[in-house]
């Protein structure tokens, strides 16, 4: 049965707010991977932030791609295996840098 007119401005609606919920996501989690950026900024690591999507990079010897989970709670990078509650981007950074720095000595890479 065909949909009444009413049904097509009810999806037309709802595809609209769900265009506008993704657009809200994108815009916090850019926010959010600039905090994290900053917080990454003061520490002895060259970081850049992605133009493609919202992501941080550290770049180096272990390039690392920081981004933020799609409930917006918390950065994660390798792969997910690794997280960290947005609300506190500085000990983000300061676990990334560990991380990185015990994954370069693992491997003999130095920055």
């Amino acid at each position: 049965m065909p949909k009444t007119s009413k049904e097509r401005i009810a999806e037309q609606f709802l595809a609209a707010a769900d265009d506008v919920a993704d657009g809200l996501r994108s815009q916090t989690k850019l926010h959010l991977i600039a905090e994290l950026c900053r917080a990454l900024a003061k520490l002895p690591l060259s970081v850049g932030m992605g133009d493609a999507r919202p992501a941080a990079f550290v770049y180096g010897p272990m390039p690392l791609s920081v981004t933020v989970d799609d409930l917006l709670e918390y950065f994660v990078w390798w792969d997910g295996q690794h997280r960290h509650p947005v609300s506190d981007p500085v000990g983000a950074a300061q676990v990334i840098e560990q991380h990185i720095t015990i994954r370069r000595s693992e491997t003999g890479k130095s920055s």
